[in-house]
């Protein structure tokens, strides 16, 4: 029976997924691959016009997007942001981007 290990590595800034499969009958890792994880993570539905928009400001900072609604019934994002390994946290508005 083969088992796949899925590994996420957090190397200088940048994050990356590690697949191996092991099988009883070799007993070490094999078809290891270090690919660069896809960010930024989505938490609920996001227009791709937005994540372009979040994109482009933040560049290869941009860790993860939420959408909600504030308290007029407009659709706002919660942004997180990585740098340095230190996670800041803005809600923006479309207009806002």
């Amino acid at each position: 029976m083969k088992k796949t290990i899925i590994v996420l590595l957090i190397l200088s800034g940048s994050y990356f997924v590690s697949f191996a499969q092991n099988t009883p009958a070799m007993g070490t890792a094999a078809n290891v691959a270090l690919v660069p994880a896809s960010l930024p993570v989505l938490e609920t539905y996001v227009p791709e016009s937005v994540i372009l928009k979040l994109k482009n400001k933040y560049a290869d900072k941009l860790y993860d997007i939420t959408a909600i609604n504030d308290s007029t019934g407009q659709a706002v994002y919660v942004v997180r942001t990585e740098e340095n390994g230190i996670y800041s946290t803005q809600t923006l508005s479309e207009s806002e981007m």
